[in-house]
């Protein structure tokens, strides 16, 4: 079984809120079913990532918050490990609840140790939020819609964890998306929590043990991975790319779309993504290897997030 460890002073330590606290906002995420709907017109984006609606507020830029984790972070070591994955997941959202939800959570996960061959279940380490008093009421994804329930938010923890074990190179043994895109993760790279029916598990492939760390700070989640770091130039990267776009009524993907919040001749857009590990040796792509492909509603207002750029969902 996976342990936890209690940090000593050459473990990571939770960093505390200082000023940017306020201005970081917690994300909209949690369980979801795919929907499936027919009718496909492929698109050519030669890029990787989408993001939900942008609030109305001051944005924060992802280097901004990685210097403030790093500079609230004084022992950014594991005694004797290298970090071999990462991934900060980075959410605009203005919802507070949602923002003690993540830190709770990724309490939780934080001093994870996985021996060689084992694999943990972010279910079993989280449990049941939507029924544990301790998580706040906040927005999640529900069968393409956003609703609320205890516990929104903690995708946003184990979509951190998926990303960062891509680039360990560890085995992802099960893993589903939302039925929604997210604003805190490339599309295609999310990974979706409902307790008793979709988990996030990873196991440790490696001949060596790993320790997980996740930090949370308002609206980011930061999740790394350590272990013994290798001399021989190879590493490893997450990418998505969009492949499809469908348009479909609301009445043909909803059995009531009226009740949630949609009139029945409303033309809805998915997106199809494709999602690899891509291997790098010195630098230089080795190989490419499919992990999924997903669809995902997209709302009109939606930013289809790149490393260059963004572009609108409805373009």
């Amino acid at each position: 079984m996976p342990r936890r460890t209690p940090h000593t002073p050459q473990s990571p330590q939770k960093p505390q809120a200082a000023g940017l606290l306020a201005r970081i906002t917690p994300m909209v995420v949690v369980a979801a079913v795919s929907v499936g709907c027919a009718g496909v017109m492929v698109l050519n984006y030669p890029f990787p990532a989408t993001q939900e609606p942008m609030r109305e507020q001051q944005t924060i830029s992802r280097e901004e918050v990685e210097g403030t984790l790093a500079s609230t972070d004084s022992d950014a070591s594991v005694e004797g490990l290298a970090v071999i994955g990462e991934f900060d997941a980075i959410s605009q959202s203005s919802d507070q609840n949602r923002a003690d939800n993540l830190a709770l959570a990724a309490a939780e996960l934080d001093g994870t140790t996985l021996q060689p061959g084992e694999a943990l279940s972010v279910n079993e380490i989280l449990g049941d939020t939507s029924n544990d008093s301790r998580y706040k009421v906040a927005p999640v994804f529900s069968n393409g819609s956003v609703s609320s329930s205890r516990g929104g938010g903690v995708c946003q923890v184990s979509t951190a964890l998926y990303i960062a074990a891509i680039k360990a190179d560890l085995d992802v043994v099960e893993r589903s998306a939302h039925s929604m895109v997210t604003d805190y993760a490339p599309i295609g790279l999310d990974a979706t929590l409902v307790y008793g029916e979709k988990d996030l598990k990873i196991r440790n492939s490696a001949d060596h043990a790993i320790t997980i760390t996740a930090n949370s700070l308002g609206q980011t989640v930061d999740v790394k991975i350590y272990g013994a770091s290798g001399d021989d130039g190879i590493t490893y990267d997450a990418t998505s790319r969009i492949v499809e776009r469908t348009e479909k009524l609301a009445s043909e993907c909803f059995s009531d779309p009226e009740a949630v919040g949609l009139e029945p001749g409303e033309k809805l857009t998915f997106y199809t993504a494709e999602s690899y590990r891509v291997k790098y040796k010195d630098g230089v792509m080795q190989e490419s290897k499919l992990l999924s492909t997903d669809t995902y509603r997209v709302t009109g207002d939606s930013e289809v997030q790149t490393q260059e750029g963004s572009v609108k969902a409805n373009k």
